[in-house]
């Protein structure tokens, strides 16, 4: 056996196992693409929605461009209803291409009346 071969050999194997990486990294990146975290505080109907909000957070989520103060939007700490955060599609890949340097984010707030 040439060790030429022997060297192509191991090449088509890297490259068939870059591939699988890559190809596993998009479906992961499609798949967790979008997240949301819901904070329910209390589960009344007639809630009215305040938002989306976009909060624009540098450097991997250390900096955040301004606080979202939900008592004061809903004048007062026991009239929140629930708080959500979400991620979507663009936002996150958004996030992606900058390497976490940027990442936006909504907020919406639900108020009870």
């Amino acid at each position: 056996m040439h060790r030429s071969s022997v060297v192509r050999g191991l090449y088509r194997i890297f490259y068939r196992s870059l591939q699988k990486m890559i190809a596993l990294s998009i479906l992961v990146f499609i798949v967790t693409g979008c997240a949301n975290q819901t904070f329910t505080f209390n589960r009344s109907a007639g809630v009215n929605d305040l938002g989306p909000v976009t909060q624009h957070y540098w450097f991997w989520g250390i900096q955040q461009s301004r606080e979202v103060d939900a008592a004061e939007a809903c004048h007062g700490a026991h009239k929140i209803a629930s708080i959500r955060l979400q991620t979507s599609l663009s936002q996150f890949v958004l996030s992606v291409v900058t390497l976490g340097i940027y990442s936006p984010r909504e907020v919406i707030i639900r108020c009870l009346p």
